[in-house]
């Protein structure tokens, strides 16, 4: 429901302020991305609060995994140790399905084989009117935050979940429940997923500018049947923009009912024995990972991953910031290389854009927030303790 609630708000918001935002995205540049960037790895310190130095020491070395390859702005190979398949770095794709999925089958692994023989229970998927209510608010601010990181090129789904996330535990009453199956965090994080859907159109439209590799194709597919998007596109082709906007809408709001749907049979997998499941997923991780380059060298990688992603797990280290170092590191780097040639020996002049400005207020209140927060809570209860004595 999140989803769609996001895919269908995003749209409104394609139909409504695709003037304005527009605006907005002529005025995001390298300096802002810079910012855009190191904001999202704020939430590091939200995903790590219980040992903060284990985090963000597993932050930095996934921006340093996240050089290999070739230099974005130079083409300079740098770390690839004579290896071709390197000169691309590492796949983000394949690196997650095995740092996310091969862990869990160790795990199960772990377990004596009459346990592997067990299945799981099919709870109830009832949804509550309680469950809207409490949400309605979550889901408005994830949305939103979906659409303006969907405005900002080579920002995606994955970032856009990732920050909403992080701003829904900040603004929760109950920040322990998140990472436990909390209602509060997958509305968050679905519906800032979805909400990037429409804003990434909005500078497609508007402007000609395709904000990711989907966008590009989609760019590609109106210009062969002879519509350029442009400042122009909403005037000559009104009839055109407006059909296919209202689609996007109906389409988010079958999202729903297909998704409500299907939710009964995706629930069936918790009646396959362990032993059957680890195997099957196994085999789909190894088949997936090596049709995304057809190349045996993402397979070797996707499994040192999985090792890797068991270790940290049994060592209690976080694996979530991996995967947002890997997300934003190119986004970052490149963002870094543009603003010290465009400012060189300037580099303070950025602070001249107003935008840069509000998103590095963000990004510092970002950081201080769980401090602050957490300083706050500990004065509360020594209070309370001292009031009982």
């Amino acid at each position: 429901m999140a989803s769609a609630f996001g895919g269908f708000f995003s749209s409104l918001a394609l139909l409504i302020c695709a003037p304005l935002l527009a605006k907005i995205a002529m005025m995001v540049g390298a300096p802002e991305q810079i910012f855009v960037a190191i904001f999202g790895l704020s939430v590091v310190v939200m995903l790590s609060q219980d040992n903060l130095f284990k985090g963000c020491l597993v932050a930095i070395v996934s921006l340093l995994i996240a050089c290999f390859g070739q230099d974005p702005v130079m083409g300079f190979p740098r770390f690839t140790f004579g290896r071709s398949e390197l000169t691309g770095g590492f796949d983000v794709v394949v690196i997650l399905i095995g740092l996310f999925s091969l862990p869990e089958v160790f795990k199960m692994l772990e377990d004596p084989l009459g346990k592997m023989a067990e299945t799981g229970k099919v709870g109830s998927m009832k949804l509550k009117l309680s469950d809207i209510t409490e949400n309605i608010v979550n889901a408005f601010r994830s949305t939103i935050w979906g659409v303006m990181i969907g405005i900002i090129p080579a920002a995606g789904p994955d970032i856009a979940a990732f920050l909403s996330y992080n701003e829904a535990k900040k603004a929760s009453k109950h920040p322990e429940e998140f990472g436990n199956g909390s209602a509060a965090g997958i509305v968050a994080a679905e519906a800032g997923n979805n909400g990037v859907t429409g804003g990434s159109l909005i500078p497609l439209l508007t402007l000609g500018i395709p904000g990711s590799a989907p966008a590009a194709i989609f760019l590609g597919a109106m210009i062969i049947h002879g519509v350029r998007p442009g400042p122009t596109l909403f005037t000559e082709h009104a009839e055109t923009v407006y059909t296919l906007i209202i689609g996007f809408a109906v389409i988010n709001l079958l999202l729903y009912f297909v998704g409500i749907a299907y939710c009964k049979c995706g629930s069936m997998i918790l009646l396959i024995p362990k032993a059957i499941l680890a195997t099957v997923i196994v085999v789909l991780a190894t088949v997936g990972t090596f049709s995304i380059n057809k190349n045996l060298f993402d397979v070797f990688v996707m499994f040192g991953a999985g090792v890797l992603g068991y270790i940290m797990l049994r060592n209690d280290f976080p694996t979530s910031p991996i995967a947002l170092a890997l997300l934003l590191g190119p986004m970052l780097e490149k963002a870094v290389s543009i603003t010290s040639t465009m400012y060189e020996g300037r580099i303070f002049e950025i602070f001249q854009r107003p935008l840069t400005t509000i998103l590095m207020v963000f990004t510092i209140f970002s950081f201080i927030f769980p401090f602050a927060k957490s300083a706050m809570e500990k004065k509360k209860k020594a209070k309370s303790q001292a009031s009982e004595e």
